[in-house]
Formats: C-alpha cells, sequence, structure tokens
C-alpha cells in the first residue's frame, strides 16, 4: 500500500501492518457478504461496515502521519547540515543538499496529500454514518392514540415531547454534517495548495539537475581540454626526450671516434713541408692566371739540384729565414710542356714573368657606435685631463640636484646639508585628502569616550555575507523556503480533524 523509504518508518510500518491487514480482510468479507444477504438484514450489518472502515483510514492515517514526521525530521537535518557547513566545503556541496532538500520536500508533499486523501476518506465515513442517521431519525413512525376525554388528552399531553427531542437531534446532526463539509472544503483547499507549491518544487528541481548537469557538461569539457594538454605537454617531453637521447648517443659515437682515430692518424705541419714545395705551388697558380689559357695541364718544375740529406737543416733555416720576412720570397716559374720541349730553349734562357702584386688588405671594420653625450663629455674630459672628474659639480648646483636622493647624498658627504627640520603638527596636511578614522584615532587620544551599538540580529542577517559559501548557502536557503509551504505547524494544526472518535 505504501512504501518505505526511511528506515525510521520500518517500526511503525511493522505496528501498522497487522492490524491493516486483519481489518483489510474483514471488510472484504463484508463487502461479499452484502450480495447474499437482504436489504433488512445488510441495514443491521451496516454501522458495523462503517466502523471497519473508519479504523483501517484511521490506522493508515497515523501510519501517513508517522511517515509525514519522519520527513520532516530528515528535512530539518539537511537545513542544518546546509547551516553548518565549513569554510572548507565548496559550493559543490550546497548544490548536493539543496538537490536532497527538493527530493525529500517532493516525498513530503506526496505523503501530506496522501494524508488529506485519508482525511477525506474519514470525513467521507463519517458523513455517510451521520447522513444515515439522520434518515434513521425522519423514517422513524411515530404512533398517535385516540382519546375522547379531553382531561386524559391533558395527562398524556407529555408524550409529544419525543418529537420535538426528536427534530433537535436532527438538527444537531445537521449541523455537524455542515461541519464536516466545512472542514471537507478546507482540505480541498490546502490539497490544491500543496499541488502548487509541489509543482514548484518540481520546477526548481529540474532547473537544478539542468544546472549540475550543465556545470558537470562544464567540468568534463574542462577536464577533456586539460587532458588534451597533458598529452601534449608527455608528448613533447618525449620528443625532447627522444632528441636529446640521440644527441647523447651522437656525442658518444664521435668521442669514440676520436679515441680510436687519435693513434693511426697524424697531421702533419705546414713547417715539415719542403720550402721548394710551397714555392712551387705559390708559382704554379700565380703561372696559371698569367699565362694564356692552353689545354694542356701545368706542371710544376724544379731545376735546383738534389741536396743531399745533411743539408736539409741549413734548407729548414732557410726556410725559417724566409717565412720571418713576407716581402722577401722566390718564386717557381711552372711552364707547360711545349716551352721544355721547343728546341733552342734552355732552361737559362727561360725568363721569369711578372708576378701580378698581392691582393689589397680587407677593408677597415665599421666604425663603433655613437657613445652617450655624458660617456663623449667624459671622455673628451679625460683626454684634457688625465685625471677624472664628475660630469656635473654638485658644490656649483645644490639647488638643481636636490630632487635626487644620490645629490642628497652627495652633498650630505661634501658637508653641505640642504636637509631641515619640518613640525607636523604645524604644517597642514593638504597633501592627502582627510580621513574620517584620522579624525577619530585624535578624538580617541584626546580622552572621548565611545558609546557601544548593538546590532540588529536582523540586521546583521542582513549584511553581505563574508565569502561565496555563505552567499550560495543564503541563495539556497532562500530557494528551499519559497519551495516549502508556509507556516507547516500552523496550517497542519489548522487543518488537522481530531474529532475522530466518535
Amino acid at each position: 500500500m505504501v512504501n518505505i523509504s526511511t528506515p525510521a518508518l520500518v517500526v511503525p510500518w511493522h505496528f501498522c501492518l497487522t492490524p491493516c491487514v486483519s481489518l483489510v480482510a474483514m471488510q472484504k468479507q463484508m463487502e461479499q457478504d452484502r450480495k447474499r444477504f437482504g436489504k433488512a438484514a445488510w441495514a443491521a450489518v451496516v454501522p458495523r461496515l462503517e466502523k471497519l472502515k473508519f479504523m483501517l483510514v484511521k490506522e493508515t492515517l497515523q501510519y501517513m502521519r508517522a511517515k509525514e514526521l519522519c520527513l520532516n525530521r530528515e528535512k530539518g537535518g539537511i537545513r542544518s547540515k546546509m547551516e553548518c557547513l565549513d569554510q572548507v566545503e565548496t559550493t559543490e556541496a550546497v548544490d548536493m543538499l539543496e538537490m536532497r532538500y527538493y527530493q525529500t520536500q517532493l516525498e513530503l508533499y506526496g505523503v501530506q496529500l496522501e494524508v488529506l486523501k485519508f482525511e477525506d476518506q474519514l470525513l467521507v465515513v463519517q458523513l455517510d454514518t451521520i447522513r444515515r442517521q439522520i434518515n434513521e431519525k425522519e423514517d422513524e413512525v411515530v404512533y398517535y392514540d385516540t382519546y375522547e376525554d379531553p382531561e386524559e388528552l391533558q395527562v398524556t399531553g407529555g408524550l409529544g415531547l419525543s418529537h420535538d427531542t426528536r427534530s433537535n437531534e436532527i438538527k444537531k446532526l445537521q449541523l455537524k454534517t455542515h461541519q464536516l463539509e466545512v472542514k471537507r472544503g478546507r482540505i480541498c483547499a490546502r490539497r490544491s495548495y500543496l499541488r502548487n507549491k509541489r509543482d514548484q518544487c518540481e520546477e526548481s528541481q529540474k532547473l537544478k539537475e539542468q544546472q549540475h548537469q550543465m556545470n558537470q557538461a562544464n567540468y568534463h569539457q574542462h577536464h577533456s581540454i586539460q587532458l588534451k594538454r597533458d598529452e601534449k605537454k608527455e608528448e613533447n617531453k618525449k620528443k625532447r626526450e627522444f632528441v636529446n637521447q640521440e644527441r647523447q648517443k651522437t656525442l658518444e659515437r664521435l668521442r669514440m671516434f676520436k679515441q680510436k682515430s687519435s693513434g693511426h692518424v697524424v697531421f702533419k705541419p705546414p713547417r715539415c713541408q719542403s720550402l721548394s714545395v710551397q714555392k712551387q705551388d705559390v708559382s704554379s697558380t700565380e703561372n696559371y692566371w698569367v699565362s694564356e689559357p692552353s689545354e694542356q695541364p701545368l706542371s710544376i718544375i724544379d731545376y735546383s739540384p738534389a741536396q743531399p740529406h745533411h743539408q736539409k737543416p741549413a734548407r729548414t733555416k732557410a726556410s725559417k729565414k724566409n717565412s720571418k720576412d713576407p716581402n722577401e720570397f722566390s718564386v717557381q716559374i711552372s711552364l707547360p710542356a711545349t716551352a721544355t720541349t721547343c728546341p733552342g730553349l734552355t732552361a737559362n734562357q727561360v725568363a721569369p714573368v711578372a708576378i701580378p702584386p698581392p691582393p689589397p688588405p680587407p677593408p677597415p671594420p665599421p666604425p663603433p657606435l655613437p657613445l652617450p653625450r655624458t660617456i663623449l663629455d667624459k671622455k673628451i674630459s679625460t683626454a684634457d685631463n688625465d685625471q677624472p672628474q664628475p660630469l656635473i659639480s654638485v658644490e656649483k648646483s645644490p639647488k638643481a640636484n636636490l630632487g635626487s636622493m644620490d645629490a642628497v647624498l652627495a652633498s650630505l658627504k661634501c658637508g653641505q646639508s640642504f636637509l631641515k627640520k619640518v613640525d607636523l603638527s604645524q604644517q597642514p596636511a593638504l597633501d592627502k585628502p582627510k580621513d574620517m578614522r584620522d579624525n577619530l584615532l585624535t578624538a580617541i587620544r584626546q580622552g572621548v569616550q565611545l558609546r557601544k551599538v548593538k546590532l540588529d540580529p536582523n540586521q546583521r542577517s542582513c549584511s553581505n555575507p563574508a565569502n561565496d559559501l555563505e552567499r550560495s548557502i543564503k541563495a539556497a536557503m532562500a530557494r528551499m523556503k519559497k519551495v516549502s509551504p508556509d507556516s507547516d505547524s500552523e496550517e497542519q494544526d489548522e487543518y488537522r480533524t481530531g474529532e475522530w472518535d466518535s
């Protein structure tokens, strides 16, 4: 019949289950017996059936009241948790508590509507009983006897009071019926009010769920973007590590190659070569540019006689002397093969060819950038006088340098003091704007007594919150109060029908 959604409802449901099951079984049995009995026999059993219905509705209503109390307690616990949140908590915790509150409030609205439904059923059972009693009173037959003697009529005149008492009972029953109808009207109004509040709570819950989904989507989107950034960083890091590893491997291979080739390869310096070979190389290159082009390749011819091995040190000494004088050097001419094979041309008849002058020296480097004026002045002053002098004399222009701290320090070192003592009490404070706190501090120093101000608790609660968490809590509490019914306890006491034991 009823869903159990709270652990605290297990005990009330256990105590309500046994009588409810027995009452439901008895009611079904009586409904089946109604078809077998006649109208007169069933009229005698109708009060018992009404009593069974009344007891069943009352037991179910008691259970629903217990469930309503449990949900109200749970809702109060959520409010207290929200009010007691620490500064460490975030707004996400507030949103989760708010969504739990909406869910609990919706369950509470459902339970309250069920309570109103059972209250209406209880009133209907009472109205049926009262209407049956009124019909019985109206259908009651009154018998009158005939009297011929007026005195006997006066003696038995008091018998007519029974009719008056019956009419009074009917009026009382009708008045009670009217009261029960008024209560049913209030229950209907309360039901419509709770339905509207439930619709508002559902809308607020949907909006909150949509907002939560949007926040989750934004979080996942941001998280995915951050994951992509982290992946890119990891890829770049791996690439850099790979490049560094390859570079280290290359350096290791070069180092190993140098270590292996250092014992086998020997580079001869230029001085180990003979001077004649160097002269022949120079003469061959120069003769190639002076002589006419020919198809036959040029050759280097050395006409100097061969010297024995013991004369090599002398040649090296001569080469050293010649290398010391760059302007004096001998050039051997290399001729083509036709010149040597021509008849009548001997080695003594070969005339030296004019050697072109050496190439001009490289152009001078560009002049340096212009120096600042102060450095030029300093250089000019150093050129004139070897002793260093300052750029600007501090002693000659003390007033021009009062604005800089370096000039003031220099003047203090020189013995000239430009500082004077200023009395702050006599100097008007024109540079900075006046502040009310300065006046307050001055008044406190002078001995002015301060009066303690008592803040209104409502004003304190309405003041601006300190941080975002308090603002979110206050906004959530306002939204929760908006979807909650106004003055629950007063309206429940007002619409609660307590006269059910009749």
